[in-house]
């Protein structure tokens, strides 16, 4: 919804937008990098991010191996840096954003913007944002009872079908 309402331009880099990180700055390269990259996981930007991992920081390419565009490997630095620009953009935390523009309008039952925290690292300016939502269980067991991150307990959805 941002970009349809002018807040975020796709083809804004990471170098017009200010969006660099810790020490070592980004290159050259990285700053060409644009948000429509990010969205696409081909950002070619691959450093430490919040909320990876083991598996995911062993098998990340070395950084400057890919140009912007040009390669695609999911890269959670590529989605908490999104949230980031879209935070900073809009005004409002991406929790928030997230409930009032597709959890609300859906009728997700179970989905407020408490249900959302942020998990930093001191490797990155970036937090990942981190949705606690119901889980898969309650498809299939519709008297699934669970205690969400926050301490509230919910009961899940009535099973489909």
């Amino acid at each position: 919804m941002a970009v349809g309402e002018g807040k975020i331009f796709l083809d804004g880099t990471m170098e017009r937008l200010g969006v660099d990180d810790k020490p070592p700055t980004s290159t050259a390269v990285e700053k060409r990098a644009t948000v429509r990259d990010l969205l696409e996981s081909r950002s070619g930007i691959y450093r430490a991010a919040a909320y990876e991992t083991k598996g995911m920081f062993e098998q990340k390419p070395a950084r400057g191996s890919h140009a912007p565009g040009t390669f695609w490997y999911y890269n959670n630095w590529d989605f908490n840096a999104l949230g980031f620009i879209h935070e900073r953009a809009t005004g409002t935390r991406i929790f928030d954003a997230f409930y009032n523009e597709i959890a609300r309008p859906i009728g997700m039952q179970d989905c407020t913007p408490r249900n959302g925290h942020y998990v930093g690292s001191p490797d990155t300016l970036y937090p990942a944002y981190v949705f606690d939502m119901t889980p898969a269980i309650s498809l299939v067991s519709p008297s699934y009872t669970y205690k969400r991150a926050n301490g509230t307990t919910c009961k899940s959805f009535p099973k489909l079908g």
